[in-house]
Protein backbone atom coordinates (compact mmCIF):
# COMPACT_ATOMS: atom_id res chain seq x y z
CA UNK A 1 0.00 0.00 0.00
CA UNK A 2 2.28 2.01 1.16
CA UNK A 3 4.88 1.81 -2.02
CA UNK A 4 2.21 2.25 -4.20
CA UNK A 5 1.17 5.38 -2.70
CA UNK A 6 4.74 6.36 -2.91
CA UNK A 7 5.23 5.65 -6.19
CA UNK A 8 2.20 7.63 -7.25
CA UNK A 9 3.55 11.02 -5.12
CA UNK A 10 6.28 10.50 -6.67
CA UNK A 11 5.01 10.97 -10.28
CA UNK A 12 3.06 13.72 -9.23
CA UNK A 13 5.55 15.55 -7.33
CA UNK A 14 3.68 15.87 -4.27
CA UNK A 15 7.09 15.75 -1.81
CA UNK A 16 5.32 15.61 1.21
CA UNK A 17 2.90 12.77 0.81
CA UNK A 18 6.20 10.73 -0.48
CA UNK A 19 7.79 11.37 2.19
CA UNK A 20 4.95 10.11 4.92
CA UNK A 21 4.37 7.40 2.45
CA UNK A 22 8.15 6.32 3.08
CA UNK A 23 7.56 6.69 7.11
CA UNK A 24 4.54 4.68 6.59
CA UNK A 25 6.90 2.08 4.64
CA UNK A 26 9.36 2.38 7.53
CA UNK A 27 6.77 1.72 10.00
CA UNK A 28 5.72 -1.69 8.66
CA UNK A 29 9.19 -2.53 8.24
CA UNK A 30 9.81 -1.94 11.97
CA UNK A 31 7.05 -3.89 13.01
CA UNK A 32 8.17 -7.23 10.52
CA UNK A 33 11.89 -6.57 12.38
CA UNK A 34 13.24 -5.33 9.49
CA UNK A 35 14.86 -2.46 11.75
CA UNK A 36 17.86 -1.75 9.15
CA UNK A 37 15.52 -1.23 6.02
CA UNK A 38 13.09 0.54 8.38
CA UNK A 39 15.65 2.98 9.07
CA UNK A 40 16.96 3.39 5.56
CA UNK A 41 12.86 4.50 4.69
CA UNK A 42 12.92 6.64 7.87
CA UNK A 43 15.85 8.64 7.00
CA UNK A 44 14.87 9.01 3.17
CA UNK A 45 11.39 10.35 4.54
CA UNK A 46 13.38 12.63 7.17
CA UNK A 47 15.54 13.90 4.13
CA UNK A 48 12.44 14.89 2.00
CA UNK A 49 10.54 16.62 5.15
CA UNK A 50 13.95 18.37 5.75
CA UNK A 51 14.01 19.17 1.98
CA UNK A 52 10.75 20.93 1.81
CA UNK A 53 11.27 22.57 4.89
CA UNK A 54 8.24 20.79 7.01
CA UNK A 55 10.66 20.97 10.61
CA UNK A 56 7.56 19.40 12.05
CA UNK A 57 7.32 16.41 10.41
CA UNK A 58 11.67 16.53 10.51
CA UNK A 59 11.26 16.11 13.76
CA UNK A 60 8.51 13.63 14.19
CA UNK A 61 10.57 11.40 11.18
CA UNK A 62 13.46 11.93 14.08
CA UNK A 63 12.15 10.42 17.06
CA UNK A 64 10.74 7.35 14.45
CA UNK A 65 14.26 6.75 13.43
CA UNK A 66 15.22 7.33 16.78
CA UNK A 67 12.45 4.40 18.05
CA UNK A 68 14.30 2.12 15.35
CA UNK A 69 17.48 3.18 16.67
CA UNK A 70 16.45 1.96 20.18
CA UNK A 71 15.48 -1.45 19.16
CA UNK A 72 18.86 -2.00 18.44
CA UNK A 73 20.03 -0.56 22.06
CA UNK A 74 21.64 2.39 20.80
CA UNK A 75 20.73 4.21 23.93
CA UNK A 76 23.33 7.21 22.98
CA UNK A 77 21.99 7.69 19.71
CA UNK A 78 18.23 7.40 20.96
CA UNK A 79 18.62 9.66 23.68
CA UNK A 80 20.50 12.36 21.77
CA UNK A 81 18.18 12.35 19.09
CA UNK A 82 15.31 12.59 21.71
CA UNK A 83 16.68 15.69 23.16
CA UNK A 84 17.22 17.17 20.13
CA UNK A 85 13.63 17.45 18.55
CA UNK A 86 12.48 18.53 21.75
CA UNK A 87 12.56 22.85 21.05
CA UNK A 88 11.08 22.09 17.59
CA UNK A 89 7.86 20.55 19.27
CA UNK A 90 8.23 23.31 21.87
CA UNK A 91 7.99 26.19 19.24
CA UNK A 92 5.71 24.15 17.11
CA UNK A 93 3.05 23.39 20.05
CA UNK A 94 2.59 19.73 19.03
CA UNK A 95 2.34 18.37 22.72
CA UNK A 96 1.61 15.23 21.33
CA UNK A 97 5.13 15.02 19.51
CA UNK A 98 6.32 16.35 22.21
CA UNK A 99 5.14 13.37 24.82
CA UNK A 100 6.43 10.57 22.31
CA UNK A 101 9.88 12.20 22.50
CA UNK A 102 9.65 12.00 26.05
CA UNK A 103 8.13 8.42 26.34
CA UNK A 104 11.12 7.60 23.52
CA UNK A 105 13.92 8.81 25.90
CA UNK A 106 12.46 7.75 29.05
CA UNK A 107 12.21 4.49 28.07
CA UNK A 108 15.88 4.61 26.44
CA UNK A 109 17.25 5.96 29.91
CA UNK A 110 15.07 2.75 31.79
CA UNK A 111 17.10 0.15 29.39
CA UNK A 112 20.06 1.94 30.13
CA UNK A 113 19.18 1.65 33.88
CA UNK A 114 18.68 5.06 34.66
CA UNK A 115 14.89 4.26 36.48
CA UNK A 116 15.25 7.76 38.72
CA UNK A 117 16.00 10.04 35.43
CA UNK A 118 13.28 8.14 33.20
CA UNK A 119 10.51 8.77 35.74
CA UNK A 120 11.39 12.44 35.35
CA UNK A 121 10.90 12.04 31.82
CA UNK A 122 7.47 10.14 31.85
CA UNK A 123 5.76 12.39 34.00
CA UNK A 124 5.17 15.82 31.25
CA UNK A 125 4.32 12.77 29.00
CA UNK A 126 1.83 11.88 31.42
CA UNK A 127 0.82 15.47 32.00
CA UNK A 128 0.07 15.67 27.99
CA UNK A 129 -2.75 12.96 28.04
CA UNK A 130 -4.71 14.19 30.97
CA UNK A 131 -6.01 16.88 28.47
CA UNK A 132 -5.07 15.07 25.04
CA UNK A 133 -7.90 12.86 24.92
CA UNK A 134 -5.72 10.62 22.81
CA UNK A 135 -6.13 6.93 24.24
CA UNK A 136 -3.32 5.67 22.15
CA UNK A 137 -0.85 8.10 23.55
CA UNK A 138 -2.49 7.47 27.00
CA UNK A 139 -1.97 4.01 27.13
CA UNK A 140 1.77 4.49 26.19
CA UNK A 141 2.37 6.83 28.75
CA UNK A 142 0.73 4.70 31.25
CA UNK A 143 2.61 1.07 30.26
CA UNK A 144 5.80 3.17 29.97
CA UNK A 145 5.37 4.85 33.69
CA UNK A 146 3.84 1.26 34.68
CA UNK A 147 7.30 -0.31 33.21
CA UNK A 148 9.69 2.17 34.85
CA UNK A 149 7.75 1.95 38.59
CA UNK A 150 8.21 -1.96 38.39
CA UNK A 151 12.03 -1.82 37.41
CA UNK A 152 12.04 -0.86 41.34
CA UNK A 153 13.84 -2.72 44.14
CA UNK A 154 10.89 -1.83 46.01
CA UNK A 155 8.57 -4.75 46.05
CA UNK A 156 5.43 -2.75 46.40
CA UNK A 157 6.87 -0.52 43.56
CA UNK A 158 7.25 -3.34 41.21
CA UNK A 159 3.50 -5.15 42.33
CA UNK A 160 1.90 -1.77 41.63
CA UNK A 161 4.15 -1.38 38.02
CA UNK A 162 2.96 -5.08 37.21
CA UNK A 163 -0.67 -4.04 38.00
CA UNK A 164 -0.52 -1.18 35.85
CA UNK A 165 0.71 -2.79 33.12
CA UNK A 166 -1.69 -5.55 33.50
CA UNK A 167 -4.34 -2.65 33.34
CA UNK A 168 -3.05 -1.41 30.32
CA UNK A 169 -3.19 -5.04 28.66
CA UNK A 170 -6.80 -5.34 29.33
CA UNK A 171 -7.61 -1.75 28.25
CA UNK A 172 -5.48 -2.07 25.11
CA UNK A 173 -7.15 -5.60 24.34
CA UNK A 174 -10.50 -4.19 24.51
CA UNK A 175 -9.63 -0.69 22.49
CA UNK A 176 -7.70 -3.49 19.84
CA UNK A 177 -4.64 -1.41 20.09
CA UNK A 178 -2.71 -4.22 19.41
CA UNK A 179 1.02 -3.35 19.40
CA UNK A 180 0.85 -1.67 23.00
CA UNK A 181 -1.12 -4.84 24.30
CA UNK A 182 1.61 -6.81 22.69
CA UNK A 183 4.58 -4.40 24.21
CA UNK A 184 2.70 -4.88 27.74
CA UNK A 185 2.59 -8.64 27.70
CA UNK A 186 6.37 -8.52 26.63
CA UNK A 187 7.03 -6.28 29.46
CA UNK A 188 5.35 -8.36 31.77
CA UNK A 189 7.02 -12.06 30.78
CA UNK A 190 10.22 -9.98 30.96
CA UNK A 191 9.22 -9.33 34.35
CA UNK A 192 8.49 -12.27 35.46
CA UNK A 193 11.61 -14.18 34.29
CA UNK A 194 13.53 -11.75 36.26
CA UNK A 195 11.32 -12.86 39.23
CA UNK A 196 10.07 -16.37 40.96
CA UNK A 197 7.70 -16.96 38.21
CA UNK A 198 10.48 -17.48 36.20
CA UNK A 199 8.27 -20.81 34.71
CA UNK A 200 5.30 -18.44 34.37
CA UNK A 201 6.98 -15.66 32.32
CA UNK A 202 8.76 -18.40 30.04
CA UNK A 203 5.46 -19.94 28.87
CA UNK A 204 3.67 -16.30 28.40
CA UNK A 205 6.69 -15.34 26.23
CA UNK A 206 6.38 -18.39 24.33
CA UNK A 207 3.03 -18.00 23.61
CA UNK A 208 3.57 -14.40 22.98
CA UNK A 209 6.54 -15.49 20.66
CA UNK A 210 4.20 -17.25 18.57
CA UNK A 211 0.98 -15.46 18.20
CA UNK A 212 2.81 -11.89 17.81
CA UNK A 213 4.33 -13.64 14.66
CA UNK A 214 0.93 -15.08 13.71
CA UNK A 215 -0.07 -11.33 13.71
CA UNK A 216 2.37 -9.87 12.14
CA UNK A 217 4.19 -8.07 15.11
CA UNK A 218 7.54 -9.93 14.07
CA UNK A 219 9.83 -7.19 16.16
CA UNK A 220 7.86 -8.15 19.03
CA UNK A 221 8.14 -11.90 18.25
CA UNK A 222 12.30 -11.54 18.10
CA UNK A 223 12.11 -9.15 21.65
CA UNK A 224 10.23 -12.23 22.81
CA UNK A 225 12.46 -15.31 21.46
CA UNK A 226 15.54 -12.89 22.63
CA UNK A 227 14.47 -12.88 26.14
CA UNK A 228 13.92 -16.59 26.23
CA UNK A 229 17.63 -17.43 24.89
CA UNK A 230 18.98 -15.40 27.62
CA UNK A 231 17.06 -16.95 30.67
CA UNK A 232 18.12 -20.02 29.00
CA UNK A 233 21.53 -19.52 28.70
CA UNK A 234 21.29 -17.84 32.44
CA UNK A 235 19.70 -21.02 33.72
CA UNK A 236 22.52 -23.59 31.93
CA UNK A 237 25.32 -20.98 33.46
CA UNK A 238 26.77 -19.99 30.10
CA UNK A 239 27.14 -16.13 29.54
CA UNK A 240 24.29 -14.77 26.78
CA UNK A 241 25.72 -14.00 23.46
CA UNK A 242 25.76 -10.41 22.61
CA UNK A 243 22.97 -11.12 19.67
CA UNK A 244 20.37 -12.67 22.45
CA UNK A 245 19.99 -9.53 23.74
CA UNK A 246 18.30 -6.93 21.64
CA UNK A 247 15.73 -7.27 18.70
CA UNK A 248 17.80 -8.07 15.10
CA UNK A 249 17.04 -6.62 12.31
CA UNK A 250 14.90 -9.38 10.75
CA UNK A 251 12.46 -11.74 12.07
CA UNK A 252 12.87 -15.25 10.78
CA UNK A 253 10.04 -17.51 11.13
CA UNK A 254 10.21 -21.46 11.64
Amino acid sequence: MFEDSNTICQQIGDRSKEASALSGMGRTLRLAGDLEGARQKEEQARGVFAEIGDRAQEAQQTTALAESTLDQDEFVDTLAAARGVAHVFEQTRTERDAALAGLLEAKALLMEGSQTEASVFIEPAIKITQTSHDRELELSARAMAARIEAASENPADLNQGVGGLDAVLTEATAGSFEAIAFEARLALGQIELNSRKQSSGRAHLAALEKEADRRGFQLVARKAAAALHVAHDQASGHPPSPDKNRALPRYTRA
